[in-house]
């Protein structure tokens, strides 16, 4: 069960499709009476349970509910960004010899796991 506040948000959100419908974070702060913080924790909480049927994106204006169009590019840029920490995460394993690669000292080229991290 969510907060009065979070179906609060979500219904005023609800009146404003499109992104040049935004409505900046500092005003929904300031009409609920909430902290930024507090806005943001409650924006993922409606953007990531199903109960909130509209999708909620935002640009450099504020929040606003989605277009298909507006929520097709929001999704394939979730994706890259997903996709890309994804990659650094494996790089970071394969560098600290953690992706159950066998690794063998070949003269001067092999270099010792701990030198992937600081000292």
């Amino acid at each position: 069960m969510h907060e009065a506040i979070v179906y609060g948000i979500y219904d005023l959100l609800k009146t404003r499709v499109g992104k040049e419908n935004a409505v900046s974070a500092k005003d929904l702060s300031s009409w609920f009476g909430i902290s930024d913080r507090q806005l943001r924790d409650y924006i993922s909480e409606i953007r990531r349970d199903a109960d909130f049927e509209k999708i909620v994106c935002s640009s450099n204006n504020g929040y606003y509910i989605a277009t298909e169009e507006e929520a097709d590019r929001a999704n394939k840029r979730l994706y890259s960004q997903a996709f890309s920490l994804l990659k650094t995460a494996h790089a970071n394993d394969k560098k600290a010899g953690r992706n159950g690669q066998m690794r063998m000292r070949i003269d001067e080229f092999y270099k010792d796991t701990i030198e992937a991290f600081g000292k």
